[in-house]
């Protein structure tokens, strides 16, 4: 099946047959490409599957939509990154 779009490649990977052709564009809104505004998660604990536990209290560094930097919540984020409190929350590679 030949689709157009990301969404729709996405699609046909993941879902197979279940969608007709042009019904990828459901997942329009939902499929981004990366972001490219530096952003900051704050206070995510993060797995990085090797580990038996996760590393709790992180800031995770994202810069042109790729994790530039792990370190401890406590330092200080960059003037103009966008900060998103992420506490509670885990993340793993993926």
């Amino acid at each position: 099946m030949q689709w157009n779009g990301l969404a729709d490649r996405i699609a046909d990977t993941v879902l197979g047959d279940r969608f007709r052709p042009g019904d990828g564009h459901a997942l329009d809104g939902i499929i981004h490409s990366p972001v490219v505004e530096d952003q900051a998660l704050w206070g995510v604990n993060v797995w990085d599957g090797v580990s038996r536990a996760p590393q709790p209290a992180r800031c995770v560094f994202m810069r042109n939509g790729r994790v530039s930097e792990v370190v401890d919540a406590s330092q200080a984020v960059s003037a103009g990154m966008r900060v998103i409190n992420s506490s509670g929350q885990t993340l793993i590679p993926g």
